[in-house]
């Protein structure tokens, strides 16, 4: 039996001397309903999560798992160029959404020590709109938390009044 060759990228997947690098997205995923619940920028963020997942976080936590990853304002603002550098309330609600469908999940909020929050790609939006799903607080960020909590403190102000 031969071996099977490696068939070259087509000039409209990449430049001619590009990266060699690439990112798989299933039609699964493209076609969920958690996707399609997404707004354009939370689908665009998305796909720059996927490209940062085999980066620095794998490196930097001596482990072989490739879903992590670090979506810090230098990346979010220069490198990737998604957001303005003052705009982190859009960020925190687009990434919210995305660990909302179980697209993502944090893993160590790096917010009350300023540090690096650390993200992984998460399987839990195959359960997504079915009875089977849940979002748990662990796999929330410190700002969907704070904000749950003003709703909740809001909510039971307007009951008492």
């Amino acid at each position: 039996m031969s071996k099977r060759r490696k068939q070259p990228p087509k000039p409209y997947q990449r430049r001619s001397n590009g990266s060699s690098h690439f990112n798989q997205l299933y039609d699964d995923l493209l076609d969920s309903e958690a996707f399609h619940g997404l707004s354009a920028r939370q689908k665009v963020l998305y796909i720059y999560c996927v490209r940062e997942s085999h980066g620095q976080a794998m490196r930097d936590s001596g482990t072989a798992n490739d879903a992590l990853f670090y979506m810090n304002r230098a990346l979010r603002t220069e490198v990737h160029e998604l957001y303005a550098k003052s705009d982190t309330r859009c960020f925190e609600r687009d990434m919210g959404a995305l660990i909302s469908v179980g697209l993502v999940d944090c893993v160590r909020s790096g917010y009350e020590k300023r540090e690096k929050t650390v993200y992984r790609l998460s399987s839990r939006w195959h359960h997504y709109g079915t009875c089977a799903y849940s979002l748990p607080d662990t796999v929330k960020t410190t700002h969907m938390l704070i904000d749950e909590g003003k709703r909740m403190r809001k909510q039971v102000k307007e009951a008492s009044e």
